[in-house]
């Protein structure tokens, strides 16, 4: 349903919270900002009302994204090799969370390149996987017409000029395939 009724729904993960949890929402969701709960809450975003704030945002198109988090503590410079805005406040919870769970600068500067180097590696499995894909779609489409061809000099006694043409058209369809 209605938004109002997602933010019931989103609300009730509070009500199995610690009474010294931690609450991180995304201080950008209107709705979000209308709720209070008992535990220290931290709001992550671009918003004046974020107690996380996320700026100097480098949007990298598919080559991923940057941006500065700042929390009370410390700016971070975060490089993130994943495209889309959205990745931006998972950096920023994540930031907030590490702090408030006592990891130091380090440690969570570490944790995101090795959360990157993971992004990177699925990225270029998934890359390889659709090369085979479109390779075994190549080789598909090679042995059709090699079968279409097979068949129309089988189903008639074609002249040499025809047979030509043929294969001419053959290797010319091929070559706008692999185009």
């Amino acid at each position: 349903g209605s938004r109002e009724g997602i933010l019931k729904a989103k609300c009730e993960i509070f009500e199995h919270l610690k009474p010294g949890g931690l609450a991180v929402l995304n201080g950008d969701d209107p709705m979000l900002n209308t709720v209070t709960v008992p535990q220290k809450t931290l709001r992550c975003g671009f918003g004046e009302n974020c107690n996380v704030r996320i700026s100097d945002v480098d949007d990298r198109g598919v080559m991923g994204i940057a941006c500065t988090v700042s929390t009370e503590k410390k700016s971070y410079r975060v490089e993130i090799p994943a495209p889309g805005i959205h990745m931006t406040y998972a950096a920023a919870y994540a930031i907030a969370i590490a702090e408030q769970m006592g990891l130091s600068e380090e440690e969570i500067l570490r944790d995101a390149d090795k959360q990157a180097e993971r992004v990177l590696e699925r990225a270029e499995e998934q890359i390889e996987l659709e090369k085979k894909r479109a390779l075994n779609e190549i080789k598909d489409d090679v042995s059709t017409m090699a079968v279409d061809i097979a068949s129309a000099v089988l189903a008639r006694d074609i002249r040499e000029r025809e047979h030509t043409a043929l294969i001419d058209s053959f290797i010319e369809t091929l070559g706008e395939s692999h185009d």
